[in-house]
């Protein structure tokens, strides 16, 4: 199975795959338009001819101009978040205070899920009106994704079979698929508006002309290319879409470590009833993000947007003979209730799953309900960037307001008690709660944080990591940065940002014996093939320094984030017992690198 680094990168190729793909539909768009201006210019000026250059010009730059223009209108929409698509489809946001137990499982599997792999948790949609077994998950980014799931899939599925369904959409965002989906349906969308123009010409007598004028006759051709370029574009997602099934399906029997819970939930969509049908008149244009078939199946294949349940079945289960027991809402099943984190990027193993549920339950009461509430979550956070020296902290209380105060001085001592380990679990269970801020609130909100971290007049790397997460994760509806675009495919332009990265480490790590610290900065160069540049000494560093070479790190392909993690990584290993502060700053570089490291968990 592909690496993280390797998955997203070869996402990424796929997308200029499909923009070259794309670029062929345009062509073949504008040529049958031009064939079909001829038949029509030919009937109605009773002449004969195939080649009118002028002609040919302006129909190929005006649909190139008007597809694309409503390609990017729609691929700017969706940018947004993944909310944008779960709501268009009437999902609803799971209450993190619900008392429903079916809610709750998913909440828990979802949580379980997000801190064994080291990502925040997504923003989850509940599909209500769908009795269908389903999900999808959507977003531009790992911040800005939204999981949506089915009613039915709640009502029918058990928790290993719902588990096995949201790990299998964990998987789209650690393989890249997010981004080749939301690109793919702007393409269909900008194709499909060609179609919708000319129905509306067609419909539209305001002209003063007959059924026989050059409107309706307008429309006609708009219509036509718009299905023609709409049948080529959909065999293209398709095609995309099953490669990727199959990978899904793949990466989430390795994160659970149970084949048979998503098998079993694909057997018990072809015996159900509503099979895994998404009601919504939008579902079609998010056929290819879903688990299932969310439309009736085709009967040309070329146009499915996922494999046979058969042959998705087979792969998990060699024995299946094809045979479905039929399903209903009362017949779900019964519940069943150290490794280095670089090799698990995108790939959380059984322990980080185990690691994760005793987090999830030894996690004190006055935390995880706290984390419920909008204030809490916000107390939660800041109280993360309180200072151990109690004067100097009593100082940061009297910066906040009232309410924050309060609650920062209730949950101080259980934050404190999470020890450095808990900080990023506790930091990525929380802060999605803060993602439905408005713009007002957000920005209080980072102002406080600000004012904590600059009480003591100096801020740490852990400080600092801990702001520039919140600027990334929180609130998607607002933050429509892209982040993470290449720019940097070769290390040459980064070396010098390289060696601040791995300096900072090595000074994180080791605190005195220079010679030490030398031998294993020179064992990290070779990971990543770097010239034998000499370490930073510690005055020479600054978090300024940091941040800036991050900020570019971020525009690396992942095959240099790959290498950059190795390398770091293998700084922390030499005695990860001793570099705990090490561990948890490699895993929120990672972070910021939009590569989530799941937690360091030893047997």
């Amino acid at each position: 199975m592909k690496s993280f680094f390797q998955a997203q990168d070869a996402a990424r190729k796929k997308t200029r795959y499909l923009v070259f793909l794309f670029a062929l539909s345009i062509i073949a768009l504008s040529l049958s338009g031009y064939f079909v201006s001829i038949f029509v210019i030919a009937y109605y000026s009773k002449g004969i001819f195939l080649w009118k250059p002028q002609l040919f010009l302006i129909i190929f730059l005006t649909t190139l101009i008007v597809v694309c223009i409503e390609s990017l209108l729609k691929i700017q929409q969706l940018k947004r978040g993944g909310w944008v698509i779960a709501e268009q489809l009437g999902g609803t946001p799971l209450n993190d205070q619900t008392t429903n137990d079916k809610e709750r499982r998913l909440k828990n599997i979802v949580e379980e899920m997000s801190i064994a792999s080291g990502i925040v948790v997504p923003m989850v949609y509940i599909l209500k009106r769908e009795p269908g077994i389903n999900a999808f998950v959507a977003g531009f980014t790992v911040e800005d994704a939204a999981l949506a799931v089915t009613q039915g899939s709640l009502d029918v599925l058990s928790r290993d079979e719902l588990q096995g369904v949201v790990a299998h959409e964990f998987s789209h965002i650690f393989n890249g698929d997010m981004r080749l989906n939301i690109q793919l349906m702007g393409f269909l969308n900008g194709i499909l508006f060609l179609t919708e123009l000319g129905y509306s010409l067609l419909r539209n007598r305001s002209y003063g002309r007959t059924r026989e004028g050059i409107f309706p006759l307008g429309g006609f051709l708009l219509i036509v290319l718009g299905y023609i370029g709409y049948l080529f574009s959909r065999m293209i997602q398709s095609a995309v879409s099953r490669e990727r099934e199959y990978l899904a399906d793949a990466s989430a029997v390795q994160y659970t470590r149970n084949p048979s819970g998503l098998a079993d939930a694909l057997k018990k969509i072809g015996g159900f009833t509503f099979t895994s049908n998404i009601e919504h008149s939008s579902s079609k244009a998010i056929a290819h993000l879903t688990f299932a078939n969310s439309t009736k199946q085709t009967f040309l294949q070329w146009f499915a947007t996922h494999p046979p349940l058969n042959e998705r079945i087979q792969r998990l289960d060699p024995s299946f003979k094809g045979e479905f027991q039929a399903v209903d809402f009362f017949t779900s099943g019964q519940d069943v209730t150290s490794d280095a984190p670089l090799l698990h990027i995108g790939q959380p193993k059984t322990i980080h799953m185990s690691y994760a549920k005793a987090f999830l339950d030894g996690l004190s009461i006055e935390i995880a309900n706290a984390a419920k509430t909008t204030i809490g979550a916000k107390a939660i956070i800041l109280c993360l960037l309180l200072d151990e020296n109690e004067p100097l902290r009593n100082g940061q209380y009297a910066l906040l307001s009232s309410d924050l105060r309060i609650q920062c001085q209730n949950l101080y001592p259980y934050i404190e008690a999470q020890g450095i380990k808990g900080r990023l679990p506790v930091f990525d269970y929380t802060v999605t709660k803060l993602k439905t801020l408005s713009a007002e609130e957000i920005h209080l909100f980072i102002s406080y944080a600000k004012q904590l971290v600059a009480a003591d007049q100096k801020i740490s790397m852990f400080e600092w990591i801990l702001l520039k997460l919140l600027t990334n994760h929180i609130n998607p509806k607002t933050n429509v940065r892209v982040r993470g675009q290449i720019k940097y495919k070769t290390i040459g332009p980064l070396e010098q940002d390289i060696r601040v990265i791995l300096s900072a480490m090595i000074h994180l790590c080791f605190k005195t014996d220079s010679d030490q610290m030398n031998s294993v900065y020179q064992k990290a160069l070779k990971h990543i093939t770097l010239k034998s540049w000499p370490i930073f000494s510690r005055k020479d560093l600054s978090i300024r320094m940091l941040h800036n070479s991050l900020e570019r790190m971020d525009h690396a392909s992942f095959t240099i984030k790959d290498d950059l993690l190795r390398a770091l990584s293998s700084i922390v290993s030499i005695d990860p017992n001793h570099a705990t502060e090490g561990v948890e700053l490699l895993r929120a570089i990672g972070s910021t690198l939009h590569c989530p490291i799941p937690p360091l968990v030893t047997d």
